[in-house]
């Protein structure tokens, strides 16, 4: 048998966890989008998880307010923003861009 990921869960503990997951009806009126598996659901809120927090953050000049600076701080987490008024060619956007193509946007 292949061995699960840490994300997936196997069917014992699913055993476990399904019975009290609410039985969610879906509206005959407007009924929006599907709703997504809730054994998928759970998967993906376990692959995102055990990630580790990111030494440093890259952000555009707009997010260069002292107040998200220090809630980036309170994290634990370093703020590479430039500063508003400051001059281009710091070279922040080329490793954002690089961040950026790597994401697939």
């Amino acid at each position: 048998m292949a061995r699960l990921k840490p994300w997936e869960d196997n069917d014992e503990s699913w055993a476990i966890i399904e019975p009290p997951l609410p039985e969610k009806q879906r509206r005959t009126r407007r009924p929006g989008r599907k709703r997504l598996d809730d054994r998928l659901a759970l998967q993906g809120v376990l692959f995102v998880r055990p990630r580790r927090r990111p030494d440093g953050v890259l952000a555009d000049r707009g997010y260069g307010h002292d107040e998200y600076r220090k809630q980036v701080r309170s994290l634990g987490v370093r703020p590479l923003i430039a500063r508003r008024g400051t001059e281009h060619g710091s070279g922040l956007g080329e490793q954002r861009r690089v961040v950026k193509n790597s994401a697939g946007s």
